[in-house]
């Protein structure tokens, strides 16, 4: 039996994620985060309630919530389940954490 020749192609990206970010972090107040890493991190967040939420110096000001919106920032989408929530938020730009620690500012 003969056997066959192809070419494969793969498209690999050099990355590692720290799997300790994934851990879920909750404030009922004020607080602070660190990000340990060298580089900028951008957060899913969840957040219960309107009003204003600052994360890095940024502010997201939440209009409009029948219980929680989750913000992507890396996709830069809000959204509570599978609904978008864009229409819902008035936000110039999403919140990043650089590097090291950063506060959380409730409203």
């Amino acid at each position: 039996m003969d056997s066959g020749e192809f070419d494969v192609v793969l498209n690999c990206k050099p990355q590692r994620f720290l799997t300790s970010g994934d851990k879920t972090i909750t404030f009922t107040g004020d607080g602070s985060i660190i990000n340990p890493t060298y580089f900028s991190s951008k957060p899913l967040i969840r957040v219960y309630g309107t009003g204003f939420l600052t994360v890095g110096g940024r502010t997201v000001e939440i209009t409009k919530c029948s219980t929680y919106t989750d913000f992507d920032c890396d996709l830069e989408e809000a959204y509570k389940a599978s609904a978008s929530c864009n229409g819902n938020i008035k936000v110039t730009d999403f919140p990043v954490f650089p590097s090291g620690e950063y506060g959380y500012n409730s409203w």
